[in-house]
């Protein structure tokens, strides 16, 4: 069940079944446990000539967990709340 009142409960915990994950503009890639089923490619973002205004000032969430890359391309790195582990990476090109 998503917890609509608490805005950062998977910040720091698996995505379960995908439904699941941190409020943001955008939200690029997969989190998951250690060895846990993800999606089975990198994920990439490209903005041109975009602008993203919300009320925390930080409009994607890239998590590049289990050996996956999420790629960020023209977003300023500060605007981009990042996650790794098992492997995984995020790379930015602002």
């Amino acid at each position: 069940m998503i917890q609509q009142n608490n805005w950062d409960q998977y910040d720091n915990k698996k995505w379960e079944s995908g439904n699941e994950v941190p409020v943001a503009a955008v939200v690029v890639g997969n989190r998951g446990a250690e060895g846990a089923i993800s999606y089975s490619h990198d994920a990439t973002l490209t903005s041109i000539n975009s602008s993203f205004i919300i009320a925390n000032n930080l409009p994607v969430y890239a998590a590049g967990y289990n050996g996956h890359t999420a790629t960020i391309n023209g977003i300023d790195s500060a605007d981009v709340i990042q996650s790794t582990g098992f492997g995984g990476n995020v790379v930015i090109n602002s």
